[in-house]
């Protein structure tokens, strides 16, 4: 009858968002060999990094929603098939440039940040990364001192290979486009941010020993916002 009906419907099992229903074993398993093939490509394209690894967040458990997610980006790369990297001639530049950003809580999730990492030598680009922060952060300027230290291991990296190969290289700079971030970078200890992970401040000793230099670029032209955005 329809009060037995409606009673069930009320006591039952909470209905899952269609959104959030898992994937049969057999196109899960096609979920995930999609998405590793997505970011095996992704590592020359950085305009396929940041959406290859939000497809990889489902990987472990692939739902519905995530197919959604991987159509649209199949979309795209069917209408952008091809992405050519130009590395221009250019004389000894002799230091580093690396710009960083972030993406405050993107992650409807877990609301941890996503760091954009691009290195370049010159004008040429080396080195692209988009990764996950490890920890949830409380403000915008905190999850983008995240990325500026993740930009300095990179480019400390990058400075150490060089050497090995000969190369010496002058002081790198990074490149920020939140004042918030480039302040944390530069004052000493946490200051206000008492739950700011003390391993992080190596970066303010490396500043002002002036073995790497921070200063802000406008958002619209900092490229490593392509690391943090569809």
């Amino acid at each position: 009858d329809k009060e037995g009906t409606k009673g069930s419907a009320v006591t039952g099992a909470k209905q899952q968002s269609p959104d959030d229903r898992p994937l049969p074993a057999d196109k899960a398993r096609f979920y995930r060999s999609v998405t590793m093939r997505i970011n095996y490509f992704a590592a020359d394209r950085p305009d396929l990094q940041f959406p290859g690894q939000e497809c990889a967040r489902h990987v472990s458990s692939p739902t519905y929603g995530a197919v959604e997610k991987i159509k649209k980006l199949l979309r795209y790369i069917a209408t952008h098939r091809r992405a050519v990297q130009v590395f221009y001639p250019q004389k000894n530049v002799g230091h580093f440039t690396v710009n960083t950003d972030s993406d405050h809580a993107g992650c409807h999730a877990t609301r941890k940040s996503t760091s954009g990492i691009f290195l370049f030598h010159g004008r040429n680009l080396i080195r692209s990364s988009c990764t996950t922060q490890g920890s949830v952060t409380f403000s915008s300027g905190e999850s983008e001192f995240h990325a500026i230290v993740k930009g300095a291991s990179v480019v400390l990296g990058a400075r150490a290979m060089a050497k090995e190969l000969g190369y010496d290289t002058a002081a790198s700079e990074i490149a920020c486009d939140a004042i918030a971030g480039l302040g944390i970078s530069k004052r000493s200890g946490v200051g206000r941010i008492r739950h700011l992970h003390t391993p992080l401040l190596w970066i303010q000793e490396r500043i002002k020993n002036r073995e790497l230099t921070v200063h802000k670029v406008a958002g619209k032209e900092n490229v490593a916002d392509m690391g943090t955005k569809y």
